[in-house]
């Protein structure tokens, strides 16, 4: 603890590992100038420094050190190995998930103010996934939606020929130009855009 609040008054371009390189140290080695500093600054006798990395840079450190005459062995640097990259495997999934919730709320957004009807399914798995909210104020009836969901999802070679629908219930007209896209996350969608032309 004491370690870690010292640290923090550290920039980063004051620590002599941050470099992108991993280091290991076992204590008693030669060190140069920046490495005794810090090691004297924490009472440190032996540390290894192994890089995480975001977007191919190494963004952080992971460090373990010892104030004890350690002498790191195979065995200890295959364990400190491992721990690394269960933590970098952590911090890339958490980095994408953020990422990808990121877009679809940026994405989100750019298609509520579209001012038209916009619906995007996953034909592979039968699947809506995202309608806004036009196209949910403007096809309100259950048996409409369902006449528009069974278009929706028709094969590629059938879609061609429904330029136009209409929901006889609530007595509209749409055109409906179809997409296929890339959606968040690589998925293959189909986009369907509803212009009221009633």
């Amino acid at each position: 603890l004491q370690m870690k609040q010292g640290i923090q008054k550290w920039d980063k371009e004051r620590l002599p590992f941050f470099t992108g390189r991993p280091y290991t140290i076992s204590a008693g080695a030669e060190l140069p100038d920046a490495f005794r500093y810090y090691f004297d600054e924490f009472a440190i006798r032996a540390g290894a420094f192994y890089p995480l990395y975001t977007d191919d840079v190494a963004s952080m450190y992971i460090q373990f050190t010892s104030h004890g005459d350690r002498k790191w062995n195979a065995d200890d640097l295959k364990f400190l190995n491992d721990v690394k990259k269960v933590l970098q495997s952590i911090l890339t999934k958490r980095i994408t998930r953020n990422s990808l919730t990121s877009s679809y709320v940026t994405l989100e957004a750019i298609l509520e103010h579209a001012g038209c009807g916009i619906e995007v399914v996953d034909l592979a798995h039968h699947q809506s996934l995202y309608a806004n909210q036009n196209l949910r104020d403007a096809i309100t009836d259950p048996a409409d939606r369902e006449n528009l969901e069974s278009i929706m999802f028709l094969p590629e070679v059938e879609i061609r020929n429904h330029h136009e629908f209409h929901a006889e219930h609530s007595q509209m007209w749409f055109d409906l130009p179809f997409t296929a896209l890339q959606w968040v996350a690589g998925r293959q969608v189909r986009l369907m855009t509803a212009y009221d032309i009633t």
